[in-house]
């Protein structure tokens, strides 16, 4: 398990951020439009980009701002599926660092625009109808497993081999699609913890 996935408690690993501001600077508003045009186009998920953050160097994760890490995940993607290459991404990477008043390309697709803006609407919509059948109760006595580590993980490293008692179920979430779980508050010593694997628990 990286340091990234452990999530609570942990010293030493430099100063912790409290920027409120959703975005600090222009790009990040930017890149977040990027973001939303791959997700609404179906080429990139939320699982792509947790995958991408969580695989990197520890040091680098603590290091960078969360826009950052997107940016770099997001790059990666499409250049693994061949959708942008390397070479071209360093081209156009310098051409903006030494011309950073030149116009974007705007080329465009309205059909592509119409799903986008759909999705922005409707995509991972937590008021959706969605049938789930908690496997834990409000008041079930649970124990955390320590499964093998993932690249992508929703177990927090604190949680590991923890018993507590539900206190509270989620039966929606905007990742409920991906992991088909419920989501569960249990409590432990006097600490809440979040469980979201109900097949990581017994």
């Amino acid at each position: 398990m990286k340091l990234q996935q452990y999530l609570g408690g942990l010293e030493n690993v430099g100063p912790v951020s409290t920027e409120k501001r959703v975005f600090v600077e222009d790009w990040e508003k930017q890149l977040f439009g990027v973001h939303m045009c791959m997700m609404g186009t179906g080429i990139w998920a939320w699982p792509h980009l947790r995958v991408k953050a969580e695989g990197m160097s520890p040091l680098d994760y603590f290091k960078y701002r969360y826009y950052i890490k997107w940016l770099g995940g997001m790059c990666a993607y499409l250049i693994e599926r061949n959708y942008i290459d390397q070479a071209e991404l360093d081209e156009l990477t310098d051409y903006y660092l030494e011309n950073p008043d030149a116009p974007m390309p705007q080329k465009g697709n309205p059909a592509i625009t119409d799903r986008v803006v759909d999705y922005m609407f409707t995509g991972d919509d937590p008021y959706r109808d969605v049938a789930l059948n908690p496997v834990f109760k409000v008041g079930q006595q649970v124990r955390v497993l320590d499964p093998a580590s993932a690249v992508h993980t929703r177990l927090i490293g604190y949680l590991r081999n923890k018993v507590g008692v539900v206190e509270e179920v989620y039966l929606v979430s905007p990742v409920s699609m991906f992991i088909g779980a419920c989501f569960a508050f249990i409590s432990t010593k006097g600490f809440e913890f979040l469980v979201d694997r109900p097949k990581a628990a017994v």
